[in-house]
Parts: C-alpha cells; structure tokens; sequence
C-alpha cells in the first residue's frame, strides 16, 4: 500500500481538475437529453395513470436501458478522455511520490469521478419529478400496470424503460443495489483500460478501442442477442438477463458480478505491472 495521505492528495487534485475542465459543460448536455427522452415519457405516463412514480425508478430506467446505456459511458469517457492527467512534469511528480501510490491515487480518483457521475445522474433524472413520485418500498402502479391499462402503447420506449423482467425479478432497492454497483465496475473496466493503453503509449487507440467497446456492446445489447454477454455493457443491465415469457434467466445476475469483478482484478494487475515497466521519461514525448 502506498502512503495513504500521498493517495488522497494525488486523488484529489485530479477530482478538481477533472470538475473544473471545460468538458464538463457536456454533462448538462447528457442530463438535457435523459430527461427528453426518458424522464419527461415518465412524466406522461405518471400523468395519464393518474397515479405516482417511486422516486428510484426514474435512475433505474435511465441505467437499464440498452439504448441510453450508449451515451452515458460515452459521456463519462469524454470526461475522462485525457485519463491519466500527466505532462512534462509527470517523471518528477511520479518519482517523487512512487509509483505505487501514484496508481492507487488514479484508482482512487477514478472511483470518486464514476461515483460522481452516477450520483449526479441520479439528481438529476429524479428531481424534475419530484411532484409526482411516491416514497413506498414496492414499484409504482404507473410502471406495473402501464401497459395493461393502455395496451396499444405497450411497445412505446417509455414503456420498455422498466419491464416486466425487471419489476417481476427484484424489489426497486434491489435494483438500485445491483444497478450501481454494477455500472460502476462497468465504468471501472473503462478507465482501466484508458491507464493500460496510456501505460503502453497509445493514449488514442485506448480511447477508441473502450469507444468501440461501449458502442458495440449497446448495439449488441439492443438487439438482445447471445453475443451482448461478451461486453461488460449488458452484464451491468440487471434485465436483460431474464425472459419474461419462457420465466428463463439467460444469465444469472451472480455470474454478471463475477465476470465484471475478475475483469477489474485482471485489469488492476496488468496496469500494475505496466506502470512498473514505464518509462516516464517518455511522458513528453507521448503527450
């Protein structure tokens, strides 16, 4: 381990540089958009129920859905682009600190970042309903009963935000409990990825490799065939796994959280191992 007060100020100072970068202008760009083309759906759902919304399900839909999982782990790479932050400075600043607790400040920033992120996400899908959501501890009539009551909407996107694979499998605090943790391994895997491509000199191809990635893994996912379980995107959407019809689990949710966390253990390793082969005098000429 390295010294706890060096992780936390190389932590820090990343977490300030990150929020104060002007790309995080694109953030309320993401939030315009989930909030068209989910939120205010839900809206007119709630309104056409006459009946509220439990004040989870708004996050849930946003995070489970295959379509919108394409721009929110887009999104949070743009932000994350240039990750890890270094110039010229960079051999002098790691051979000050070490090595080691440089890496575990990196990973450590990056927690803070994803925990952010989603945090924020949540506000803000949640607040902008803040009039008609219920506070009780099952999912709200307006999703359940949605498409019985008007059943020539039942394929509308509004009403495939929460399915019955999802509100049928798990109380919304189980699916709260499942959905953040596995978005951020899956955001985790990401920025892994970005240090090890940075670590191997190939800042760019990094970036586009954890692009393709994320775009091929929402497509895949959307359109629900067996390839979607070989990209992280559709082990960290907890419904996609079930089949309402057939009641059968194509994957079980367990299998979902092994499969991310021996990725990120996997991932961890290897860019320990690449930062200890680093040349950091190559950091100028990289950057």
């Amino acid at each position: 381990m390295g010294n706890k007060k060096t992780v936390w100020l190389i932590a820090k100072a990343e977490y300030i540089k990150w929020i104060t970068d002007p790309r995080v202008i694109l953030f309320p760009m993401l939030l315009i958009f989930l909030y068209q083309i989910a939120v205010e759906p839900l809206s007119e759902m709630a309104e056409q129920m006459q009946k509220p919304i439990h004040w989870l399900e708004p996050f849930i839909a946003v995070t489970n859905s295959p379509l919108l999982m394409l721009f929110i782990p887009l999104i949070f790479l743009v932000l994350l682009g240039d990750f890890p932050r270094t110039d010229g400075n960079a051999m002098f600043f790691i051979y000050r600190v070490g090595r080691k607790s440089w890496i575990q400040g990196e990973l450590l920033f990056v927690l803070m970042a994803i925990s952010t992120f989603l945090i924020c996400i949540a506000v803000g899908v949640t607040v902008p309903l803040v009039g008609q959501l219920q506070w009780k501890a099952n999912w709200s009539e307006t999703v359940r009963l949605y498409t019985r009551t008007f059943p020539d909407k039942a394929e509308s996107f509004a009403a495939d935000l929460i399915p019955e694979q999802l509100y049928n499998q798990m109380s919304p605090y189980m699916a709260l409990f499942n959905t953040c943790f596995l978005q951020v391994l899956y955001l985790l895997i990401l920025s892994l990825l970005l240090l090890w491509f940075w670590c191997a000199g190939h800042r760019k191809v990094g970036f586009f490799v954890t692009v393709c990635i994320v775009a091929f893994g929402a497509a895949v996912a959307f359109l629900k065939g067996a390839l979607m379980w070989f990209f992280p995107m559709a082990h960290a959407n907890i419904w996609l796994r079930h089949i309402s019809v057939l009641r059968r689990v194509m994957f079980p949710l367990w299998g979902s959280y092994v499969v991310l966390i021996f990725c990120v253990c996997v991932l961890i390793a290897l860019d320990w191992r690449k930062i200890q082969q680093y040349n950091f005098f190559d950091v100028t000429e990289m950057e």
